[in-house]
């Protein structure tokens, strides 16, 4: 008796764990796939990422050396590709945008947080990276913490570059 509970019992435990390996296994084979595609991309452009972040539905890289950020963002079933050049822009800011909840208490609610490049001339406009948006997801995971990040290292990359000019 005590033999048939042990096997149902590791029968039991397989049917749970093994469902949560393979699901873990596919994500870390999509964010190498999505990483694969953020290198490519940057190939193209003569760079090489040296450091990147997956979060999401998104994945960001920089390469140091040229000061190119590289953004790509899948949202089924389209996606977006883009390329910055620091050199043309003079400061990075984390813009997020938020709204009361109701009247009764003071909490917000974030609907959009976004990465925004300040150009250097005012004729060129300013380019957005949106991380997050309400109307898109329903909740964040992460994405303000990886907006604050990425915000400061790509400042300290803007203002290693005007130090040198």
């Amino acid at each position: 008796m005590e033999l048939g509970t042990a096997i149902a019992g590791i029968l039991m435990l397989s049917c749970f764990i093994i469902p949560v390996i393979i699901l873990g296994y596919i994500k870390k084979r999509n964010n190498k796939q999505i990483a694969n595609i953020l290198s490519d991309i940057a190939k193209q452009y003569n760079c090489l990422i040296d450091e990147y972040e997956f979060s999401g539905k998104f994945i960001i890289g920089i390469d140091k050396n040229t000061k190119v950020v590289f953004f790509f963002q899948k949202e089924d079933p389209y996606h977006t590709i883009k390329q910055i050049n620091l050199s043309d822009f003079k400061s990075a800011k984390a813009l997020i945008a938020r709204r009361a909840n109701s009247t009764k208490d003071k909490s917000t609610h974030i609907d959009r947080l976004a990465l925004a490049f300040q150009p250097l001339h005012k004729q060129q406009s300013t380019i957005e990276l949106e991380f997050y948006n309400s109307e898109v997801s329903l909740d964040l995971n992460g994405e303000l913490q990886t907006l604050e990040k990425w915000a400061g290292i790509i400042s300290n990359q803007i203002d290693k570059k005007l130090q040198t000019v």
